[in-house]
């Protein structure tokens, strides 16, 4: 059964009626009737309120504080009514056995009718959805919920753990889950989209959407949709213009970045950030791997280290080998904790690749652009086909390795001019051949 309240205040107002008459003279005044609560509340209660607001003494919530203080007022001399302001909120509370009592607040009456008219048509159906906890919790609540209880991890690259408490924190935070918009996301997206890049936005995007579902799946909150998914929420486009392909460049007049960047690390007093900078060069091992990476798990008589089951970004174990620059670096290090890099966290060797990045004056370049930079190495240095520099990326597709490969233009004509000789070679081989009338 639903009941539908008008939850406006009540008013108390000076009455300007002439005193003389007895259904408005003030209670214990000539002509009155005696002070009886209901003959007073029968007598005084006005139809309206009044339109002019200075008549107005007072405005309580309920009819019974408003008949105590006329009463009041009246006993004094004042001659006073009281009454219900004509707008205000309209409370519905649905009760019904067997189910939990449901309360909602509208500004108008005919919202307030629609809603318990389809709540109750849910109940009748036995299809009733229970909306208070979405409407008790927000965006914000939810993201953090997440983050805590499924653990995530705050070492990892880009890591949700970072994105979900930055988005925790924005306006868009704030919105309880049944308020949530997709007009609301779209700002959102609009604003993200002026400081950083398309790529950043849907990843963003798509987090708020993983979790929403997860709320809805998993902690059984109920929600009308999922606001957050591409269905209602249309992503940014990203282009070519969104990958990195920012390379350590080299210089015909003076030093090469590389050069620069080892000069900057002799200038670095930390041993580990040092080792840590070569490594992420010479192995193309991920920041999260390297800080989650045990002593357990180098080899360096057999120049090699190992990634766990479980430590790398795809959760699959691989091995990386090791050059010597990169078995001097580990050797520097002492072996005294169970991590090579402890001590050291995400954010310890973001500051510290910044110094590092400023001293050499590398510009726009990014520790993890290391990644990029032995991945390209691979296919220009090496004879390794394809699959091959996949075991030692970690890349389980060659679409995503393809993002990290940018090979320098002076590599590839000399590609091609050496492909034209063989060729030629080739074709002259050929031409030999037919000449001595042996097959081709």
């Amino acid at each position: 059964m639903a009941n539908i309240i008008n939850r406006a205040p009540w008013i108390v107002f000076r009455n300007d009626a002439p005193a003389s008459s007895s259904a408005l003279a003030p209670a214990g005044a000539a002509g009155a009737p005696d002070c009886d609560p209901l003959a007073f509340a029968k007598r005084c209660k006005a139809g309206k309120p009044p339109k002019d607001q200075s008549r107005i003494l007072f405005s309580v919530a309920t009819q019974e504080q408003a008949l105590e203080k006329a009463m009041a007022l009246s006993a004094q001399g004042e001659p006073v009514s009281y009454t219900q302001q004509e707008t205000g909120p309209w409370q519905v509370r649905i009760r019904r056995f067997g189910f939990p009592d449901q309360f909602k607040t509208f500004d108008a009456k005919k919202m307030a009718n629609e809603w318990a008219t389809l709540r109750e048509a849910e109940f009748h159906k036995r299809e009733m959805t229970d909306y208070r906890e979405g409407d008790r919790t927000t965006l914000g609540q939810l993201l953090l919920r997440y983050r805590d209880e499924l653990q995530v991890d705050p070492l990892a690259d880009n890591s949700l753990h970072h994105r979900l408490g930055k988005i925790a924190r924005h306006k868009v935070a704030e919105y309880k889950m049944t308020a949530l918009r997709p007009n609301h996301l779209a700002e959102y997206r609009n604003e993200r989209l002026k400081v950083v890049k398309p790529a950043t936005v849907v990843a963003e995007l798509s987090y708020i959407a993983s979790v929403i579902k997860h709320a809805r799946t998993e902690w059984d909150i109920a929600l009308p949709r999922n606001v957050a998914t591409a269905e209602f929420v249309k992503r940014p486009k990203i282009g070519a213009e969104g990958e990195r392909t920012r390379r350590l460049e080299k210089s015909e007049l003076g030093a090469s970045e590389e050069e620069r960047l080892f000069e900057a690390l002799l200038r670095v007093r930390n041993p580990a950030l040092r080792a840590f900078v070569i490594l992420a060069l010479e192995t193309g091992i991920r920041r999260a791997e390297l800080l989650r990476l045990k002593w357990c798990y180098v080899f360096l008589e057999q120049g090699y280290l190992a990634l766990a089951k479980g430590t790398t970004k795809n959760g699959h174990a691989r091995q990386a080998p090791l050059s010597p620059l990169a078995i001097n670096a580990l050797r520097s290090l002492p072996q005294t904790e169970e991590l090579v890099f402890a001590g050291e966290t995400r954010d310890s060797i973001k500051c510290g690749f910044a110094r590092i990045r400023e001293w050499a004056g590398l510009v726009d370049f990014r520790l993890h652009d290391l990644r990029h930079e032995f991945t390209s190495r691979l296919f220009e240095e090496t004879t390794l086909r394809e699959f091959e520099i996949q075991v030692f990326t970690g890349h389980r597709d060659s679409r995503m390795l393809e993002r990290y490969t940018h090979l320098r233009p002076a590599f590839m004509n000399e590609r091609l001019k050496q492909s034209r000789l063989e060729m030629t070679a080739l074709r002259a081989a050929n031409s030999v051949s037919v000449a001595q009338g042996r097959p081709a």
